[in-house]
């Protein structure tokens, strides 16, 4: 047997659903136009930082970011995002007001990913970050910049360690000074 939806019926749902977009029931979304502002490997840094620092329950259980695509596993499902195949990404309030999330669309309009923050500022920088990276994997000469890029982290990598190693030493010999001066003379 069918059952057809009355007009009253209809009319309660439409007056329902009047309700819940008029009181902001459903998650609202945020004007934002991503800007690039930091290198390929910062961005890299900065999305895979968002990605761990999603609330309990709501991340994944493992992510890696690349300068090509980000890669997640949650609950045994992984899903692959490729930079050049993202279409549109949208930064969106909850309806409860608590979490702020971006959903990340490919080119044919399917969710490829959804992150959460407490913070509007880091889906704003997430959504920089993925900017930097896509604009990054469309170039050309990509892999000559992707080695240069990751070269320069090495690099940076390396002069940190020198100067962690340098400050120690520092602080030995004012240790060590520091013994001389408080030793009597003999």
């Amino acid at each position: 047997m069918r059952q057809f939806v009355t007009q009253r019926q209809a009319a309660f749902i439409s007056v329902v659903a009047t309700c819940a977009i008029a009181t902001g029931c459903l998650s609202s979304q945020i004007d934002y136009a991503p800007s690039a502002s930091f290198s390929p490997a910062e961005a890299r840094s900065l999305v895979l930082q968002v990605l761990e620092e999603q609330p309990h329950g709501l991340g994944p259980d493992q992510a890696e970011v690349s300068f090509e695509k980000i890669t997640t596993n949650q609950r045994r499902r992984k899903t692959v995002t490729y930079f050049n195949s993202i279409g549109r990404i949208d930064l969106y309030l909850d309806r409860r007001g608590n979490y702020y999330f971006v959903r990340v669309f490919d080119n044919a309009g399917v969710l490829r990913l959804r992150v959460w923050t407490r913070e509007l500022e880091k889906g704003k920088r997430f959504m920089d970050g993925v900017e930097v990276l896509m604009a990054f994997a469309a170039m050309e000469n990509h892999e000559e910049l992707r080695a240069e890029q990751e070269r320069l982290e090495e690099l940076r990598e390396i002069t940190d360690r020198i100067d962690r190693i340098k400050r120690e030493r520092e602080r030995e010999k004012r240790k060590s000074l520091e013994l001389k001066v408080e030793e009597p003379d003999l």
